[in-house]
Formats: C-alpha cells, sequence, structure tokens
C-alpha cells in the first residue's frame, strides 16, 4: 500500500475504479484535491463524480458510460470538462478498461484521470487560429471564402441575394513605414472594432489581407435588401 500510494503521488494521472453493480468508486484523493475538494469529496460513488461534470457535458458522459458499460469487456477514453470546488472549469480525460461479467455486460471499469486543461487550451488557441485573424480576432481569409462559397450555393432559387462588401485603409503603407507596426496594428484592431459595430450578428466580417477587410451580407430578399 505504500510502494502504490507513493507511485501514485508521483504520477500525472490520478487512478479511478468503479464498481458498476454498487456504483461505488474510488477515486485516488490526489483527483479530488486537484478539484478543491476535501479526501470523499466526490462522495464515493458515480452520482458523486457526475455532480462536478460541467452541466454542458453531462449527458453526453452518462450516455457515453452507459453505452460502454453494456458492451462488457471495452477499453474507452473520454474528455469532459469538471467544475473546481472555487467554481473554476479544468478539463480532464478519463481512461479505463471494463471488466465483464458471465452475462457480457461490465461489472468493474479501472483506469486512470489526467488534467488535460493546459493541451486543451492550447489546441482551442490552434483551432483559432487555423479560422481566425490573430491580430483583430475576426474570421481570417480561410472561413470568410468558406462562407462566402456556402452563401452562394444556398440562394434559394436567386430570391435570396448576397453582398459583398470590402474596404481597405488608404496610404496604409505610409502608416507602417512611418509610425511602426505597432501603431500600425493598433489602427487595424481599431478599424476592425468599428466595422464590428456596423456589421449585424448574422453577417460574416473579415480581415482578409493586410489592410483589407470584408464583410458579407447573406440571405436577404428583393423585397428587403440589405440594411
Amino acid at each position: 500500500e505504500q510502494r502504490n500510494a507513493i507511485a501514485l503521488a508521483g504520477a500525472s494521472e490520478a487512478v479511478w475504479d468503479l464498481d458498476v453493480a454498487t456504483g461505488a468508486l474510488y477515486v485516488d484523493p490526489s483527483l479530488e484535491a486537484h478539484l478543491g475538494l476535501v479526501p470523499g469529496g466526490l462522495g464515493g460513488d458515480l452520482d458523486g463524480w457526475m455532480a462536478r461534470v460541467h452541466a454542458g457535458d453531462r449527458e453526453e458522459v452518462a450516455d457515453t458510460l452507459k453505452s460502454y458499460l453494456v458492451q462488457g469487456n471495452a477499453t474507452f477514453s473520454l474528455a469532459m470538462r469538471m467544475r473546481h470546488a472555487e467554481g473554476a472549469v479544468i478539463w480532464v480525460e478519463i481512461k479505463a478498461t471494463c471488466f465483464a461479467g458471465t452475462d457480457g455486460q461490465a461489472r468493474r471499469c479501472v483506469g486512470t484521470v489526467a488534467d488535460v486543461s493546459v493541451r486543451r487550451s492550447a489546441e482551442d488557441e490552434m483551432a483559432r487560429d487555423v479560422l481566425n485573424d490573430r491580430l483583430t480576432g475576426l474570421s481570417n481569409r480561410a472561413l470568410f471564402m468558406d462562407r462566402l462559397d456556402r452563401a452562394c450555393r444556398l440562394r434559394d432559387g436567386g430570391t435570396r441575394r448576397v453582398a459583398l462588401i470590402l474596404a481597405d485603409i488608404d496610404r496604409f503603407k505610409l502608416v507602417n513605414e512611418s509610425l511602426g507596426h505597432a501603431t500600425a496594428d493598433t489602427v487595424l484592431s481599431a478599424l476592425a472594432r468599428r466595422l464590428e459595430g456596423l456589421a449585424a450578428p448574422e453577417d460574416t466580417l473579415a480581415r482578409i489581407d493586410g489592410d483589407t477587410f470584408a464583410i458579407l451580407i447573406a440571405g436577404w430578399s428583393d423585397d428587403s435588401g440589405p440594411e
């Protein structure tokens, strides 16, 4: 028991063990501490665990667990958000192996759980960089062209129109050369905020090149026209 305790204390993952029949759940106290809870704070059962799962993930987690528990012998992994005792939200990933009884259904699940918040944050940032302009936070050229292509293909027999507005900054190169990149970036960000105030929520506003911005207005009819 001492060797196991020392090994778990030095590991980056916590251990959990679920008795499927009774719902009794053992969780390494290090996870409870990581969630800001005292030992036993998860309640010692699956319901206690589910109560800490973020409300937006709870139904999906419950359905996924249920599907694997009826499969019997199975190995799976699942990412979810959990609530820290102080209100923060952390991402965790559980990995599990389920062991079946004579009826083929799972009787026990043993696995690990690790905090993957840093990894998820990096992945989210990469996803934003793929579709959004890092400086202004607006959509980038790739996302804008995808939205434009989709809008053109869904024009409902021609009765629904698509409008495209382009705007750039005259003599922007002079700003860059005379005042420096930092000032030029400030100008671009300021223009982005002004354009956001003009665009409707359903419009797509993007920075598609250095000082060139575009607004896609889709879905207006001949009767209404864009505002």
